[in-house]
This record gives C-alpha cells, structure tokens and sequence, in this order.
C-alpha cells in the first residue's frame, strides 16, 4: 500500500493539468459548436483568368530638376555619363602615284612652271606652283624635280636628263693626192704622213747625214772620191712646234731617193 502512493501522486499530478487543458478549449469552442463548418459542393468551381500587368515605372513625386538627371543616367557605367555618338570615318582618297613624268621647268613672268606628260596617253601638261592637276596640288617646282601633294601624302617628280654614252664622230679630214688643192684654201697643201713615219724618215737622213760626213774625203775602192749623196727634194727638219699647234704638212719621200738610199747602206756595210 505504501508502494503504491508515490505511483498515484504522480499520476494525479499529470491528469489534473490535462484535464484543466481540455476544459479551457471547450470552453472557448462551446465543446465544438462554435467551429464554422464548410458546406460540401459537388460542382467544380471554374477557373478564373490570371491576369499579368507590369507595374508601372516609378517616378518620384515633385522631383527636383536636379535630381532627374540623377535618375536618368545609368548605374553600370563608372562615369554614369552616356555612351558617346559613334562617328563614321570616311575614307580617305589615297594618291596615285606615277600618273605624271617630268619634262622641263621654266618661270614664266616669276611664276615657277613645269612641264609635264602623262604616262598613259603622254598628253603633255602645264602647270604653274599652286594649282591642282587631277586633284593634285603643285606644291614646289624646283629646277630638277616638281612635288604633287594630296593630304599628308607626296609625291617627288625628277628631270631625267640622258647623256650620250658614245662619243661625237670627228669629221674626217679631206684626202687629197699630192700636188692637189684643198676646196676653200688658197695654195694646195699635201697629206700629213703619220708620226710614226715621219720619225722613222727624220731618223734615216740624220744617220745617212753622219756617214756622209765621216766617209766624205775618203778614197773610193776605185781610186776615186766618194760624193756625199744628198735626198733629192728632201725637206729640212721641221721646227718644235709650239704644243698645241698643227704640224706643217710635209712631202712624202721619194721612191727614187728610197731605192738610192738602200743601194748606199747595201754598199757601205
């Protein structure tokens, strides 16, 4: 009996709360009267639209003109300013070179002019410093070269001069004969020999000369006195001429005097 008190004083312990607890709520629900009760229906109701609006943008009321610019720029842009305007570049014309070729310059009343060909048609042009040919401006004409501009670009024109590689043909000195005159002078004068052989000539009548100086008054093999020969019509040696001068003609040896002189060398040896 003693056991089983602790028992039913902790059971009475645990019912009485419960049991206040289940009072109260059927109090406050009049012990289940008081709850609303949904009416059953067999019919499904219908589906209503759905209805999808944006709400509209937001303006604050009585702004500030200053702070509408605020509003107005955006907020992924580090500067918030606006995206700046696109400008559409054109394209550029680009010079043509080699349109023109140089053919002289001149001045013509203190105006520097040129004068140039085309290279296609080689239709000859003038123009002055200054002024545009086929949209290019003339803008230095010097004495060998002429510049065209065209925006920042140019163009240098030079005066091809060609030299002539060959040397000029002499005329040829007229070939007379002995004895004959030249047209337009007064007295006939004849060929000049070459220098060569004029040397040779003046070389043999010196020697000829000493041997007829040693042998003269020698005795002959036939008792008799040797006679120095002397060239017949053989000119004196001409003077040193000044240089730069033309050498006198002089008159080509003798064929006879040639064969005589052979003779003499044959008989003195």
């Amino acid at each position: 009996m003693n056991a089983l008190e602790p028992r039913l004083r902790t059971l009475v312990a645990w019912l009485l709360p419960l049991a206040l607890l289940t009072g109260v709520i059927g109090w406050e629900t009049n012990w289940g009267r008081a709850s609303p009760r949904l009416a059953v229906s067999d019919v499904a109701p219908s589906p209503q639209p759905l209805s999808v609006a944006l709400l509209p943008e937001y303006v604050p009321d009585n702004a500030a003109a200053g702070t509408r610019e605020m509003v107005s720029r955006t907020l992924f842009n580090p500067t918030r300013r606006p995206a700046p305007v696109a400008v559409v570049e054109t394209a550029k014309p680009k010079m043509q070179r080699g349109q023109f070729a140089l053919t002289g310059t001149t001045v013509v009343e203190g105006k520097a002019t040129a004068f140039l060909r085309e290279t296609k048609g080689g239709k000859p042009r003038r123009v002055v410093q200054g002024e545009t040919i086929d949209g290019l401006l003339v803008a230095d004409v010097k004495a060998d070269r002429v510049r065209l501009t065209m925006g920042e670009e140019a163009e240098e024109l030079l005066l091809k001069v060609t030299t002539n590689s060959r040397p000029t043909p002499q005329p040829p000195l007229p070939q007379m004969a002995a004895g004959g005159a030249v047209p337009g002078t007064p007295a006939a004068q004849a060929v000049t020999p070459a220098a060569p052989e004029v040397s040779r000539i003046l070389a043999e009548r010196r020697r000829a000369a000493r041997e007829a100086q040693a042998n003269e008054g020698a005795p002959a093999p036939d008792g008799r006195n040797r006679v120095p020969l002397v060239a017949p019509n053989a000119p004196a040696a001409p003077a040193a001429a000044a240089p730069g001068a033309i050498p006198p003609p002089a008159t080509p040896p003798d064929a006879r005097w040639q064969q005589i002189y052979q003779q003499y060398q044959q008989r003195s040896r």
